[in-house]
């Protein structure tokens, strides 16, 4: 029972009435009466309609005792229901339709995951270029300092200023503002990557779970995302493998190098599932800058390699930079990925794969051609995609 004696179970519309069955009428008018919908009827002529309330005021039905908030409740969810099928409407007369409609139909296929799917974890991914991010840590003059080298790639940056040390060196000139600069590279780096990505504890372990669950339809994953979701949702997959034989998800990173890493192989005689790093990550590096003739992956060993963040910000601070492909134009991307032995061999796997893809979280814009391009290819022709697509 509510307030005033009447059941809350009663969905009911509050109006405001006069009240004429007052003997006599009150200086001014009638006084005036809430009244539900059914109360007001069983009244008649002994009532008479003034106005509707303002909505979200709780009132109560003087008559009967129910509360009009459950009826505007149903009204709004009614209402959002329209619009949903409104919507829905349009969207499949436009060709889209819902994942569940067509799941059925790309079982087994390839699975393409663009950066939008590492903000399903943190908002912290929520900017467009990490070397931007570091920019907007310099101050004025280091950052145009460092726009000056018309690149992205922090790697080349730190090569150039590397070379032009070992000339003045030569020359006799001074190097003290070039060690300066490597120095705000490799720090602002550093601080850009620690400020954007969240620790191991700050993440939701069920979350990851789910996630290593539902990529268990698909085949192979190639991803964009350089961050270190997908590196222990794959770990999650070699957990469950263990534990109940499914196909689990791995890379090409295999052969034991050190301590330390794991070497790509471009070949394995495993029948797992791939993933492949179509613009690298911060946990992989360049084989070719350690001396050895591969990329490679920092291992997962023991408890202290847990904090991956914190291994990859040390590499760094002695001027290892990670493998991955820093933000620019489609053409400038093309060429740092053929200069990695890995990354070249990712993204022809991306090419020569026939069988359908879902593409997630991928903005699919300009900088990108080069993925297009290979999607594009005359040997894909014919095969399903299908492309996820965010209504608000």
């Amino acid at each position: 029972m509510n307030s005033n004696g009447g059941s809350d179970q009663v969905a009911v519309t509050i109006r405001l009435y006069d009240d004429h069955r007052s003997s006599a009428e009150a200086e001014g008018g009638y006084p005036s009466i809430y009244l539900c919908d059914e109360c007001a009827e069983k009244r008649g002529g002994d009532v008479t309609h003034l106005n509707n309330p303002p909505s979200g005021e709780e009132l109560y039905c003087e008559g009967c005792g129910n509360s009009n908030q459950a009826a505007e409740a149903r009204e709004m969810r009614d209402a959002e229901a329209s619009r949903q099928e409104a919507q829905s409407d349009t969207l499949q007369e436009l060709g889209v339709v819902s994942w569940e409609k067509i799941a059925g139909d790309f079982e087994g296929a390839d699975l393409l995951l663009g950066n939008g799917f590492s903000l399903n974890f943190s908002q912290l991914f929520n900017y467009d270029s990490l070397f931007e991010e570091f920019l907007r840590g310099c101050n004025p003059d280091d950052a145009k300092m460092f726009r000056r080298f018309e690149t992205p790639n922090f790697e080349h940056i730190q090569e150039q200023l590397l070379d032009a040390k070992k000339v003045n060196t030569i020359f006799g000139l001074p190097t003290r503002p070039i060690d300066f600069a490597i120095q705000k590279l490799r720090e602002g780096l550093i601080k850009s990557i620690e400020s954007n990505h969240p620790r191991a504890h700050e993440i939701d372990d069920g979350a990851l779970l789910k996630v290593s669950e539902a990529l268990d339809p698909f085949e192979d994953v190639f991803t964009f995302s350089y961050d270190l979701f997908l590196y222990r949702i794959i770990m999650k997959s070699v957990e469950r493998a263990k534990a109940t034989g499914i196909r689990k998800h791995s890379d090409d990173f295999w052969r034991e190098q050190s301590e330390e890493f794991l070497e790509f192989m471009d070949f394995d005689n495993y029948k797992n599932k791939h993933v492949y790093y179509l613009h690298g990550a911060l946990f992989l590096f360049s084989g070719r800058r350690l001396d050895y003739h591969n990329d490679l992956k920092l291992r997962r060993g023991d408890e202290s390699f847990d904090e991956l963040i914190e291994v990859i910000s040390s590499k760094i601070k002695v001027g290892t930079f990670p493998l991955f492909v820093s933000e620019g134009n489609h053409e400038q991307k093309l060429r740092s990925i053929f200069e990695s032995p890995y990354l070249r061999f990712a993204y022809r796997k991306l090419g020569g794969s026939k069988r359908p893809l879902v593409v997630y979280g991928w903005s699919i814009s300009d900088q990108d051609k080069h993925i297009l391009n290979v999607l594009n290819s005359p040997w894909r022709e014919n095969r399903r995609v299908a492309v996820s697509v965010l209504c608000r």
